[in-house]
């Protein structure tokens, strides 16, 4: 269990690290410019059109490829081509991430993920674990209510290759979102603010912002978009009490592997190959799943007998 005043130190220790090299605002507007429209959308850009352009030549419809990401149509693209493609322009943002933070405002890499001397990896795996585990209980009792909805479809080759995929490709994607959302922008806002709240509220909502037009939002935008904030939010308190991504790290990767390796639904941003598929997508049962997954994750994380020591 974490108490107040150590809560506090480690907080106090992760955002100082936003002055430990270059700090001034415009160098973290340059910074976000660079991360976001060079690397992010140029360069991962030109690598998705790429592969677009590789995937066309081999016969694939253009028009498939957007209704496979966006749902709004039959296509006969595969799943895995369109996971590929989707997931093309994180590798770009994530090492722009790590070249801005090390080459523009010249401090060590680590800063970004943590305030202790090392990266608590035992943390990462922790909350990737009991992520993991609440995800699972969740589908049984998704299960439970509406299984009429649930199949599987388990296909060796095509689920072979997207397991191969969604391990290499959805860490890079969430550590990416993590490092950005949670790490560059917090620490860059911590120059103006250090309330806790009004940190998570805007990570919340920067983050929810390139969610709204996933295909989710359709069928209840509100209901949707307070999901996409509540995560966000809660990841951003996560990294405030701990003085670093390690829990948001692992809880994040949990969450998009779960939701493209063993269960995926009808609607989802990224339709995958998934070993389970339900037609069943309830933005409110999202919604209050969620929290509720939240709160009993808060409490497993750190109320059990288990204390985090600060590291200096």
């Amino acid at each position: 269990m974490i108490n107040k005043n150590t809560s506090d130190e480690f907080t106090t220790r992760y955002l100082d690290l936003a002055r430990s090299g270059r700090d001034a605002w415009w160098v973290y507007g340059l910074g976000a410019i660079l991360i976001i429209l060079v690397c992010w959308l140029g360069f991962g850009g030109i690598a998705t059109g790429i592969l677009i352009f590789m995937f066309s030549s081999m016969g694939m419809k253009l028009s498939d490829l957007s209704n496979l990401l966006m749902n709004s149509g039959e296509s006969l693209i595969d799943k895995n081509v369109a996971f590929l493609i989707a997931n093309a322009a994180f590798p770009f943002f994530f090492i722009g991430i790590l070249g801005v933070v090390r080459f523009l405002h010249k401090r060590p890499l680590i800063s970004l993920v943590t305030g202790a001397s090392r990266i608590r990896w035992e943390r990462v795996w922790r909350a990737f674990g009991l992520w993991f585990l609440l995800a699972g209980m969740l589908s049984l009792l998704e299960y439970s209510l509406w299984s009429e909805t649930f199949s599987i479809q388990f296909d060796l080759v095509n689920f072979g290759l997207l397991l191969l995929l969604a391990l290499i490709l959805t860490p890079i994607q969430t550590s990416a979102e993590e490092l950005f959302f949670r790490g560059y922008f917090i620490q860059a806002l911590s120059l103006a603010t250090r309330n806790k709240v009004w940190l998570s509220v805007l990570s919340g909502v920067i983050f929810a912002l390139p969610h709204f037009a996933n295909p989710e939002v359709s069928g209840g935008f509100w209901l949707a978009m307070a999901y996409y904030f509540a995560f966000g939010f809660f990841l951003a308190w996560l990294t405030l009490k701990d003085g670093g991504l390690e829990a948001a790290l692992g809880m994040h990767a949990a969450n998009n592997l779960y939701g493209g390796v063993v269960v995926n639904f009808e609607g989802s941003a990224l339709p995958t190959y998934a070993l389970i598929f339900t037609t069943h997508f309830d933005p409110m049962y999202n919604l209050l799943s969620g929290v509720a997954a939240m709160g009993i994750f808060y409490a497993l994380l750190y109320y059990p007998a288990v204390k985090i020591k600060p590291e200096r």
